[in-house]
């Protein structure tokens, strides 16, 4: 065995510098292999990570447009929140004071002045009283209410209605159902 080992010394010895080529070319060519494959491998990973990248860009476009809805829900909440808020504060109108008002000669366009009349029952005869419940002549109102609410916004509404005789309660609105008929 000895022999055998000599001869590969010897054998060395003489050619080592071709030894160290060919040594140092196959290292070469392993490093080559191994960046090759880490090459690879990196590539499969950045090729997963651009997927989750991916799915985490549509979880959060869902997430956007989740939130956009939310907002968008919580402002008509509050739309109608406050349009709630606004009919229930209209429908505590305080009425301080009554006054009939109207158009008198004299008195500038627009100008109104206070009148004062006497009271229904004062002016109310039987006859009448009569024709009004057999629907002879009409009883109307007309009226028009104005009023700023508590929010400063300035309302005003016109009310008009009509006696019905037959059922005792007025008719709300313009219409007459008896045109016909004389009006007091």
């Amino acid at each position: 065995m000895w022999p055998t080992l000599s001869v590969v010394w010897t054998w060395l010895q003489a050619h080592e510098q071709s030894l160290a080529i060919w040594l140092e070319g196959f290292a070469l060519v392993a490093i080559f292999g191994l960046e090759l494959k880490e090459y690879f491998r990196q590539g499969a990973e950045r090729v997963e990570q651009h997927q989750q990248t991916l799915a985490q860009m549509d979880i959060m476009r869902n997430q956007a447009l989740a939130t956009e809805t939310a907002a968008n829900a919580a402002s008509r909440s509050a739309e109608i929140a406050e349009m709630a808020l606004k009919l229930a504060e209209r429908a505590d109108v305080l009425l301080n004071a009554v006054s009939l008002t109207t158009n008198v000669a004299g008195v500038g366009p627009g100008a109104t002045q206070c009148l004062t009349f006497q009271t229904f029952k004062e002016t109310l005869t039987q006859e009448t009283f009569e024709q009004i419940a057999n629907g002879t002549i009409s009883l109307r109102f007309a009226g028009n209410v104005s009023y700023d609410d508590v929010f400063g916004e300035s309302h005003s509404y016109v009310c008009k209605g009509i006696l019905n005789p037959e059922t005792g309660t007025f008719i709300v609105g313009e219409d007459d159902p008896r045109k016909d008929l004389r009006v007091v």
